[in-house]
């Protein structure tokens, strides 16, 4: 009976090395499957980020702090996203208080949270409309979201209008222990109720 001649080793896809024989089968080199996991890894990690990307446009978060982080503020650097406690940060303009929020949302949309940011003005304005259209799909997210970030809440006028709606969205986060953060210039025009649940749901933040 003749002998079998031995199979030659197929060449690995990197077409220089012979591929190393496993379990019963032939698989590529280290150096390739290294390779391999390395541009898996950067396709993830691209993929990743533009989920980021979009999520943070469907979020609301203004194209000018796209890029905006917790870690760009000195001192703050330790706090975390909670789904249940919210930070309230009021003071002069111009201190950094959008782009906490906004910081506030990368690091939500990085855990996977569902995150909505809105300018209190435009979002009331938004709810007039819903209410003259007989719609309520902006009030029920604003309710429902797993985190609400509600920057310049004292830049509009704070009417009768104003302060219900903005106190039965807030009251309903309260009441389901949802993570509420709040910005404005003066705490002080916040109504009490209104200021009342915020504080009990949120920890103040100073710049």
């Amino acid at each position: 009976m003749p002998r079998r001649k031995p199979k030659t080793p197929p060449m690995c896809s990197c077409g220089k090395r012979p591929a190393r024989k496993g379990h019963g089968w032939w698989r590529e080199c280290k150096e390739c499957t290294a390779a391999r996991e390395a541009r898996r890894n950067a396709l993830e990690a691209t993929r990743h980020t533009d989920q980021c990307n979009a999520a943070k446009v469907l979020a609301g978060v203004p194209l000018r702090y796209k890029d905006a982080r917790l870690t760009d503020f000195k001192g703050i650097d330790s706090i975390t996203v909670d789904l249940c406690t919210g930070f309230r940060l009021f003071g002069k303009p111009r201190t950094g208080k959008t782009h906490f929020l906004a910081g506030m949302a990368h690091a939500a949309i990085e855990l996977r949270h569902s995150c909505r940011f809105w300018n209190v003005p435009e979002l009331l304005d938004t709810l007039r409309c819903e209410v003259q259209e007989n719609t309520a799909a902006v009030f029920e997210q604003a309710c429902t979201v797993q985190i609400l970030l509600l920057d310049d809440m004292t830049a509009c006028r704070m009417t009768d209008y104003a302060t219900e709606r903005l106190y039965l969205i807030v009251n309903h986060r309260y009441n389901c222990l949802q993570h509420t953060s709040v910005t404005g210039n003066d705490w002080n025009k916040v109504d009490p109720r209104l200021a009342g649940r915020i504080a009990e749901t949120t920890t103040e933040v100073s710049l």
